[in-house]
């Protein structure tokens, strides 16, 4: 088939299909709701904290993430790398099993925030970064190793460190 009957116009090629689609586009996706779910998470638990929360104010606030969700807008409240850490059991079932996609969603991680492996052993459980189809996934998408999503070293938060500027998240 040449490009010219291709009645998508080459945006979609026949792997690309049976794999599932595109996998950056739905790692966006599927990070963004990973976000958002643990926002949600965050901002119970500090709700859980106050004892002076209103009823009232609890059920505004659960209505203004189900908002920010259903509009597609950025969560209220920005979750930290060790706030996805804390939370990764609660959101795993939002990643389906599929190595490319999980290679995907590992690499926008990498993108965002700044982490090492060892900080990250719940995030490298649940997206299996450690499995050998995964990290092979991950090559044959970026060309180099998943590895390279790590930071060489552990950040200081939330200021940073002598020659080294504080992670995304506390910038």
């Amino acid at each position: 088939m040449s490009s010219s009957d291709d009645e998508f116009g080459g945006l979609l090629d026949r792997e690309a299909v049976l794999a599932g689609g595109v996998p950056a586009r739905r790692a966006n996706t599927i990070l963004f709701l990973i976000e958002t779910r643990t926002a949600q998470l965050v901002a119970r638990s500090r709700l859980d904290a106050d004892l002076f929360t209103t009823e009232e104010g609890a059920r505004e606030r659960e209505l203004a993430f189900l908002e920010t969700f259903a509009l597609g807008r950025e969560p209220i409240l920005r979750p930290t790398i060790q706030d996805v850490e804390r939370h990764a059991l609660a959101w795993a079932y939002l990643v389906p099993e599929n190595p490319r996609l999980q290679a995907a969603i590992a690499h926008r991680l990498g993108q965002k925030y700044t982490f090492t492996s060892q900080a990250a052993p719940n995030i490298r459980a649940v997206l299996g970064l450690d499995i050998g189809a995964v990290q092979l996934a991950y090559k044959r998408l970026y060309g180099r190793p998943l590895a390279t999503i790590y930071a060489p070293h552990g950040p200081c938060w939330p200021t940073g460190c002598a020659g080294h500027p504080p992670p995304l998240e506390a910038r």
